[in-house]
């Protein structure tokens, strides 16, 4: 049993994700088997959706953090931590279509 954060250092040795879900209304847990390649399939659809939808694409921070890197800004210690990077998020109005 891992925690799904932890399914992609897995991948290389698993054919199949089993995930537990509790409904707190009929107090039933459900237990639900994908093969990897479904889960893969289904990681990869919910992401491409939550770019249609507005959300920020974590390829798009990790570009925005290779350029700061090639500029040499955090070399040189221009950048403090924390750093501010930008989150988009879809508006109600876009979520109710």
């Amino acid at each position: 049993m891992t925690p799904l954060l932890k399914i992609n250092t897995m991948e290389p040795y698993i054919r199949h994700v089993g995930f537990v879900s509790y409904n707190d209304n009929s107090h039933i847990s459900t237990l639900t088997n994908i093969s990897l390649s479904e889960y893969i399939e289904m990681k990869e659809k919910n992401t491409r959706e939550k770019i249609r939808m507005g959300w920020t694409d974590f390829k798009r921070n990790k570009n925005i953090i290779f350029k700061k890197w090639e500029k040499g800004d955090i070399a040189r210690g221009k950048l403090l931590f924390p750093w501010k990077i930008k989150l988009k998020v879809p508006t109600s109005k876009r979520n109710s279509k």
